[in-house]
């Protein structure tokens, strides 16, 4: 394989995109960050960075980067990039894709001090259901073979959005798996032993990447790779139940049937999974009333886990799940007196503030939250 000039700063492509800087070299493209100059917009211009030394098979490489670059194009879904242009650059494909704000997952984890809580992992789990459902069933359909923490945005809606498709490919003509005409791997610990092995893939090994996903943001450890797992006396996948007490034994198990080394012990579809995993926040969430004063109770966010508060009388209410996961991280938060100030104060007029306390000023929210906790009881 033979590498393509890098692109430099300052570059007008096709008159209407300027390159404004490299943002990443991985091993099959380069990613920068760009400037549509006639609507004066930002752009991700992706350039492929390897090209087979023949001239003919370089060709046909190009010729099949566009062709998919042009699939791409016609995907319409909230959680999906949108592709806007392809052309190549000196014979080098170049494809220019919507620029999505954010932060990938794999920053979101490694910033966050404390593991998610069951419930916003699993809402982020059936956003990611509901797009390979999309996907898998085009026609032809289209499998992504590089879902992982790092091409997944979290937006600042707390919307997820894929946004590398370097690695997707739809079927053959027959359905049977994927063509490899522009070659690459997702990273071991999320890519399924037929996707390390260069063997035809389908659905099926997307649900393998999701699942070790939703593995990944649950305990925050890379899962063992496909190949690890197969050579080792015993299944190194660590049950997340033991770093996690929010993890419940529902999603345990459909983690351990999405990553199955055999493709046939998965389940077929994203919608049989879906099926599968349970759902983030209760059925019940926003339709049950405070046993104190039968007021509605509304769902809010208390850093990243859903809640049902009163707002009349300030009395929260979580499952179980719920209930061990703000208990703990309270009680950790309490002990640390230095980071305890430097937390969310909640304002003075907030009802669950006036409840506490009616005249007194406002107090950091983990203290408040463990006063709850210990005033009210849960249910």
């Amino acid at each position: 394989m033979t590498k393509s000039a890098e692109l430099l700063p300052n570059t007008i492509l096709e008159n209407r995109y300027e390159v404004r800087k490299l943002i990443v070299a991985g091993s099959t493209t380069r990613v920068y960050l760009g400037h549509h100059v006639g609507l004066d917009q930002p752009v991700i211009i992706k350039q492929l960075r390897e090209l087979y030394p023949d001239r003919r098979q370089a060709e046909e490489q190009s010729e099949q980067f566009q062709v998919e670059a042009r699939l791409l194009a016609k995907l319409r879904h909230p959680n999906l990039v949108q592709v806007y242009d392809t052309f190549s650059v000196e014979g080098v494909p170049v494809l220019v894709m919507e620029m999505v704000p954010g932060r990938n997952l794999e920053q979101v984890v490694t910033t966050e001090k404390d593991l998610f809580c069951e419930s916003t992992v699993l809402k982020w789990a059936h956003q990611l259901l509901d797009v390979l459902n999309y996907l898998h069933t085009r026609v032809p359909p289209v499998i992504v073979r590089g879902l992982q923490p790092s091409n997944i945005i979290l937006d600042p809606s707390q919307q997820l959005r894929l946004v590398d498709f370097g690695l997707a490919k739809n079927m053959d003509e027959k359905g049977s798996g994927t063509r490899n005409i522009v070659k690459g791997l997702g990273e071991d610990g999320f890519a399924s032993l037929e996707q390390n092995a260069y063997t035809k893939t389908d659905a099926r090994s997307d649900i393998y990447s999701l699942g070790a996903v939703i593995h990944y943001l649950l305990t925050k450890e890379t899962p063992p790779s496909s190949p690890q797992r197969v050579v080792a006396p015993t299944d190194p996948l660590v049950n997340p139940q033991e770093k996690n007490p929010t993890v419940s034994p529902a999603t345990w198990s459909a983690i351990q049937q999405m990553m199955a080394i055999r493709p046939n012990e998965r389940p077929n579809s994203a919608s049989e999974v879906a099926r599968l995993l349970p759902r983030g926040p209760s059925p019940t969430a926003g339709k049950r009333l405070c046993v104190n004063c039968h007021e509605l109770l509304k769902v809010e966010q208390m850093e990243g886990v859903e809640v049902d508060i009163c707002q009349k009388c300030g009395g929260l209410w979580l499952d179980e799940g719920e209930l061990s996961f703000l208990r703990r991280k309270a009680e950790t938060m309490e002990l640390q007196a230095e980071e305890l100030a430097k937390t969310i104060a909640l304002p003075a007029d907030h009802p669950a503030i006036q409840n506490l306390d009616e005249n007194g000023p406002p107090r950091p929210f983990w203290s408040t939250v463990l006063e709850m906790l210990k005033m009210r009881g849960t249910k």
